[in-house]
């Protein structure tokens, strides 16, 4: 990840949809949510760093009792009306308040994540969805600018009106934005330089990362890897903004985060590397709007917490887990199934290793040049491939071709494919499955906050497929019909039953893992590049197409080695084509 201004974050967004609310005297907590990471327009960069941001505060809205819904590129690939676009905004967010039924004693969090513009002498700020078209049309001899394609665009008076409409009480907007970046420090044009005043109604409030030619910088030092603006916000409604009545209100969380931010990037790149002042702006007559009230503090995140014991983590964590380090493995290899599909997992603890193959060995490919690479934290990954039968109890149905509704059904007559490894499953597909399994989790009091079931990253696969080997192959220099499904002859002697066979029907690796050779291709978290990430904790997030990793039942040995390559577009669905789970702390 660079350390480079963020264009505009305009908080926040949850990849799911938490259909619950909190009733009071107070009124409900509602938040309507928006991201945006790449854009059709060649003139609005994507953005990087937003994804995590977005997650973790997203999460802590829905654990305070926010019912929240949100428009995302995630979700705008399964179902088109949420994919984050000018139309859909201007129509999911009167339809969200209407069906909620907001009154005078409820509150809305309006959050949005992505660029922003400001015309030029002009007093209307703009919000790019996917589908923005920048582009501005000179008026008055240059001296101001209008958007020459506006219904693109939405502006945050327009969202504000919307809102205001609905009958709403309590509107607050947090707005993570570069406004006017000097041209010596080599940024975007595009940036917010302001809310117009007349635009809010009343009992609105506005927060803003920064003030008039600075930037909204991001980095890797805050939080581990968040804005500086949104670290301070979540670390702030993780109950550091509480004020003196025990209570988390706008007010508190606007002091808090006008504090720290300028501190926080004045240590990350001093004092002449760039300043960030946080800027409020409020229409709120009467007492403090509250985020928070005590009691629901008091429960998520209680004022003077108990030191953790200092003992080693249990072999076996049991469901429930409420802390973080509770999920922390003891050794290589060891297991936990504590979840709703019983699905086993193996811990995989930090460490470096080398990563890709030397250039002496056989069947590599230029993209395997080795780099090294540390991981910084463990992690738990799947013991085999998810099965069709957990697929189908998470998401509802079985897309897989080996199986007996399947376009290949003639092949398993007879045969019970329920543990055979769901296929035909695309990427964008199985992260659904990992969001959906993480918050049915979650619900569930069996996942703690910080922690997620996702795809492991292309360096988490290799690392736990090695386990600590540099062979080939985990086993070995070569493969054979008691360690793989693959279809290697003479290697495999003709002993592939070419297709995929039941998980774990093969030899376990040194850290008991099965199947990372053969069985089914399995999809990473990483967009593909030709040249491996080094370094720490490496992740590829932006790309058009998907890193695939492991050989199937269908490939030549070579193609399973620990090393070797695929790539596709994230909707490829073929029958050789699946995937496992990583249990991994939020990144």
């Amino acid at each position: 990840m660079q350390n480079v201004p963020v264009a505009l974050v305009v908080v926040v967004v949850s990849l799911f949809c938490a259909p619950t609310s909190v009733d009071s005297a107070e009124g409900r907590r509602l938040a309507f949510l928006v991201a945006v990471t790449e854009y059709s327009h060649a003139g609005l960069d994507p953005l990087e760093f937003t994804e995590r941001d977005i997650n973790d505060m997203a999460k802590r809205l829905v654990e305070v009792g926010f019912d929240v819904v949100s428009l995302t590129p995630q979700r705008g690939k399964t179902d088109p009306k949420w994919k984050p676009t000018a139309e859909n905004i201007r129509t999911q967010l009167p339809e969200f308040l209407h069906n909620r039924k907001v009154g005078r004693h409820d509150l809305v969090l309006l959050g949005l994540s992505g660029h922003g513009l400001q015309p030029r002498g002009s007093g209307d700020s703009f919000f790019c969805p996917a589908d923005a078209n920048p582009t501005m049309s000179d008026i008055d001899q240059g001296k101001k600018q209008t958007p020459k394609f506006p219904q693109t665009l939405v502006s945050v008076g327009e969202l504000l009106s919307l809102m205001d409409e609905s009958g709403v009480g309590h509107k607050l907007v947090l707005v993570d934005a570069c406004r006017n970046e000097p041209k010596s420090k080599g940024a975007k044009t595009t940036g917010i330089d302001r809310v117009n005043l007349g635009e809010l109604p009343g009992q609105t409030a506005v927060l803003l990362s920064c003030s008039k030619g600075e930037f909204s910088f991001e980095n890797k030092q805050f939080g581990g890897g968040h804005g500086a603006f949104f670290h301070q916000v979540i670390e702030g409604l993780s109950g550091k903004a509480r004020d003196n009545d025990q209570q988390i209100t706008f007010d508190s969380l606007a002091a808090y985060v006008r504090k720290n931010v300028p501190a926080a990037v004045d240590k990350v790149y001093g004092a002449a590397g760039g300043r960030q002042r946080p800027n409020q702006i409020s229409n709120v007559e009467g007492e403090p709007l509250v985020l928070i009230p005590a009691a629901m503090l008091a429960k998520v995140s209680p004022a003077n917490p108990r030191p953790a014991p200092n003992r080693e983590p249990p072999t076996q964590p049991t469901a429930g887990t409420n802390a973080t380090g509770d999920l922390l493995g003891k050794k290589a290899g060891q297991e936990r199934d504590d979840n709703g599909l019983e699905l086993k997992l193996v811990w995989c603890p930090p460490g470096t290793f080398v990563m890709g193959s030397p250039k002496d060995e056989k069947g590599r490919r230029p993209d395997e040049d080795q780099v090294t690479v540390t991981l910084s934290n463990g992690f738990w990954l799947g013991t085999f491939e998810v099965t069709q039968a957990q697929y189908e109890q998470v998401i509802g149905k079985n897309p897989s071709g080996v199986a007996a509704t399947g376009r290949w059904s003639d092949d398993v007559v007879g045969l019970q494919t329920a543990r055979f490894p769901v296929e035909t499953v695309s990427w964008d597909e199985s992260m659904e499955f990992c969001a959906k399994f993480t918050e049915q989790e979650r619900a569930a009091g069996r996942l703690p906050a910080g922690w997620n079931y996702t795809l492991p990253t292309e360096a988490q696969w290799e690392y736990a497929c090695r386990a600590e080997s540099s062979t080939p192959f985990s086993f070995g220099k070569s493969l054979n019909s008691d360690n793989a499904n693959f279809s290697s002859v003479p290697a495999n002697k003709g002993k592939s039953p070419r297709r995929p066979a039941v998980v774990g029907s093969y030899k376990k690796s040194r850290w008991g893992l099965y199947d990372m050779h053969g069985n089914v291709n399995e999809w990473c978290r990483d967009a593909y590049r030709m040249r491996l990430p080094g370094g720490n904790d490496p992740l590829v997030s932006q790309g058009a197409r998907r890193v695939i990793r492991g050989g199937s039942f269908a490939d030549f040995e070579y193609y399973s080695r620990s090393a070797h390559r695929v790539e596709a577009h994230p909707d490829n669905r073929v029958t050789m084509l699946g995937f496992r789970l990583s249990l991994s702390s939020i990144q």
